[in-house]
């Protein structure tokens, strides 16, 4: 049966209508929703002008049905994917309104669904206030909403206040939630710190505290992120030790720190570990779901002379668990320290697993800084110099040298590796000029790389945000 020009254009003004309504003014991502010319006039005009059975003033003629409703309902779709950062993430009170089975079975979307979902994520987005502030310690640190979003809409539909009526009672809930989770994530620092970490279950609970609280820390220093990486001063090892002893914790596989898994620490193979948490108000930031840890070590030569980068713990939050890798086998007995109790599976486990697989091929080429992230990768300049380094001491006949400042997986161990394998090469010809000068155009375009950015500089592995020893006792 034709559809009726005048129906799909009710139709397609309330797709409009609600796209402007959603986006007014406010700068936030739901502005991104329908405010091109491809969804504005033009998905309607350009359809009614390529077919000649419909005349310019939109007079009622036989359309293509079936094309027109793929348009519309493809257009509505994706803006909606769009506005949340793909469909998996639309919140599951807003996919319930838009029945994505009609979507799928190719049905008509009508200006009545169209509102439909416009309410739910009316509902959804006006009781999550922008921003929180949090007093901790007598500092104000403030929480933006892509902190905290995940976590709401975690919540149980009876505990979880609505509407633009709901906001304040919300942010009330979630200030009173992250300023107690933070006050425990300091104190379960500073005693692990100073040895005390016994008071304290590595929980789950426990561990996701500890999180909000490093976060908080890089708030105060300007450096919040939600993707990205912390890089933890733990000369002692204590906090490593302390993680370990979780009964939620199991040895993995991982991408990162791929240059220091396999060295030696504390008389076992360095090896990297998983704690996931549940999401909900006392779960992690961000919509993460897992704690991914694991020691950067002391490397020797750079610390002989007891004032180079100390021993450190790489500490990330990522979306998905990987209990189950097929890949990871050989080094797990390995990595287990005396006591340390590995837990066991549990459902859930496989489909984390699978997603976090995904995911990671998704991130493969993209851009580690991508929407403000923290990640560890060596930054391009300091790659940049690595490399005319190795390709000045070849061009001087001194190979040797250049093996010597390219190996350990150099770019892969960040600009602390790159760091000891210059003075590494530096000790074996400490007269040569050209090796003189290699050392300090390395070192400085390490510290200018990161000038500005809180913590030590020399102890960087890339663009990670660190922690130091004495932000967590300024906290004390």
């Amino acid at each position: 049966m034709p559809l009726n020009v005048n129906g799909y254009n009710n139709t397609f003004s309330a797709f409009v209508e609600f796209a402007n309504a959603n986006g007014a003014g406010d700068g936030k991502a739901i502005a991104r929703f329908a405010v091109t010319e491809t969804m504005q006039l033009g998905v309607a005009r350009k359809i009614v002008a390529a077919d000649p059975q419909v005349d310019r003033v939109g007079k009622s003629r036989d359309l293509d049905q079936k094309r027109l409703n793929d348009s519309v309902r493809t257009s509505f779709r994706n803006a909606i994917r769009d506005m949340f950062g793909g469909e998996s993430k639309i919140p599951a009170n807003v996919k319930k309104a838009m029945l994505l089975k009609d979507f799928d079975e190719g049905k008509p979307l009508t200006a009545r669904r169209i509102l439909a979902v416009k309410a739910a994520i009316d509902n959804h987005l006006s009781a999550v206030p922008d921003t929180i502030e949090v007093n901790v310690r007598g500092r104000t640190v403030t929480f933006g909403k892509a902190y905290y979003e995940r976590m709401v809409e975690a919540m149980p539909e009876d505990a979880r206040p609505r509407g633009i009526e709901g906001r304040g009672e919300l942010a009330a809930i979630l200030r009173g939630t992250f300023s107690a989770r933070i006050e425990q994530g300091l104190t379960v620092l500073a005693d692990v710190r100073e040895g005390n970490g016994a008071e304290h279950p590595a929980s789950a609970a426990n561990v996701a505290d500890v999180s909000l609280a490093l976060h908080a820390i890089a708030i105060m220093h300007g450096e919040g992120f939600i993707n990205g990486a912390f890089s933890v001063a733990d000369p002692k090892g204590r906090l490593a030790k302390w993680l370990d002893t979780s009964n939620e914790l199991y040895l993995r596989r991982s991408s990162h720190l791929e240059a220091y898994q396999g060295m030696t620490v504390d008389g076992r193979r360095n090896v990297m570990r998983g704690i996931d948490v549940a999401e909900g108000r006392n779960g992690l930031l961000g919509g993460m779901k897992t704690v991914h840890f694991g020691t950067i070590p002391d490397l020797h030569s750079t610390t002989g002379d007891g004032c180079g980068p100390q021993r450190r713990l790489f500490f990330k939050c990522e979306s998905h668990g990987i209990y189950y890798n097929p890949f990871f086998n050989h080094s797990r007995a390995a990595g287990k320290t005396p006591g340390m109790r590995e837990r066991t599976s549990r459902n859930g486990d496989l489909i984390e697993s699978l997603k976090h697989g995904f995911s990671f091929l998704e991130t493969r080429g993209a851009d580690p800084t991508a929407g403000g992230a923290r990640k560890e990768h060596m930054t391009a300049n300091v790659k940049e110099a690595l490399n005319r380094a190795v390709a000045e001491l070849k061009a001087a006949g001194r190979g040797d040298l250049a093996a010597i400042l390219s190996g350990n997986n150099a770019k892969k161990g960040g600009a602390k590796m790159v760091l000891d394998n210059v003075m590494k090469a530096h000790a074996a010809d400490p007269d040569n000029p050209l090796i003189q000068r290699i050392v300090n155009d390395i070192v400085q375009t390490i510290v200018s790389e990161h000038n500005g950015k809180h913590g030590d500089s020399i102890a960087r592995l890339g663009n990670e945000v660190m922690i130091e020893d004495s932000d967590i006792a300024a906290l004390v």
